[in-house]
């Protein structure tokens, strides 16, 4: 049951931006869809400060191609454990509907910056619409959650320290 007197983050109608280029997220947006929509260039999109509640959810609005050279990464506010780790998994689903796992499916990255990272193995692989990255923050860590599809096994979502 809600309790009276509380907003809800994430409500019926949730706030919509479209991202085109790299993007650093404020905590007062907490609660927002993200349609990426282009790939023309790589896209950084920074978090905010660890924040109890935080999330965000990143959905791919149009077909993306050309991920080997310009991937989509997603990464804390501050290197180290300073600003939380990144945990989580991702799956990947190709043509028409076999799952493939990528090494890099689980992961927790303490050192170096913290980033999650979609990036394809070779030339010309493509990203479906529909495709979505959850992200949520219990106040220490980042949690995140992926489902990609994909026209090639070697489009995946990975986690990494830069």
């Amino acid at each position: 049951m809600a309790k009276v007197g509380r907003a809800a983050r994430v409500a019926s109608r949730q706030r919509v931006e479209a991202i085109t280029a790299s993007k650093t997220i404020a905590s007062a947006e907490t609660g927002e869809l993200y349609l990426i929509n282009s790939n023309a260039a790589a896209i950084v999109i920074t978090l905010p400060s660890l924040q109890d509640g935080a999330y965000f959810k990143f959905v791919i609005g149009d077909e993306l191609a050309t991920l080997d050279s310009k991937g989509i990464t997603i990464q804390s506010a501050a290197s180290g454990t300073a600003n939380g780790e990144l945990v989580g998994s991702s799956v990947t689903l190709v043509g028409g509907g076999a799952v493939t796992h990528g090494t890099h499916q689980h992961a927790k990255k303490t050192n170096g910056h913290p980033q999650f990272e979609i990036v394809g193995g070779g030339s010309s692989q493509k990203l479906y619409a529909g495709s979505h990255v959850e992200v949520y923050c219990d106040g220490t860590t980042w949690y995140v959650s992926a489902v990609l599809r994909a026209d090639n096994v070697g489009v995946l979502g990975k986690f990494q320290g830069s």
